[in-house]
């Protein structure tokens, strides 16, 4: 009887190992471009999308950061961004969500971050 329930718990890992293995290949791809079309650089920034933290370094302006990142699950961009002033801007903007490739841009404008040419694939 030990034995059975043994092999029995010994399957089922094994089959939600196989399912989450199945799941990390499927996700689909993400990507996102900072551009800086603020008058000041961006000191630092950090992006949280689909329970993934990215932070990046300096931005100067008319310059740009790429950023590529799993689509997990339905989820939004929380984007923070300091400037070299110590000004702060935080948003939470645009949406994506399982099933779908995204690229999108980021506009980091000096008092406000805009979601700008988006496209799916």
């Amino acid at each position: 009887m030990k034995k059975r329930a043994l092999i029995g718990i010994f399957g089922i890992l094994c089959l939600f190992a196989v399912g989450l293995f199945a799941l990390m290949l499927s996700a689909n791809k993400g990507e996102v471009l900072v551009v800086n079309r603020a008058a000041e650089s961006v000191a630092r920034g950090q992006i949280e999308i689909c329970k993934q933290k990215f932070t990046f370094g300096p931005i100067k302006p008319s310059e740009t950061k790429h950023i590529f990142y799993k689509v997990w699950s339905d989820s939004h961009y929380k984007v923070t961004i300091e400037f070299q002033s110590g000004k702060k801007l935080t948003r939470e903007l645009g949406y994506v969500t399982s099933g779908v490739d995204f690229s999108d841009t980021l506009i980091v404008k000096d008092n406000d971050i805009l979601l700008e040419n988006r496209s799916f694939r």
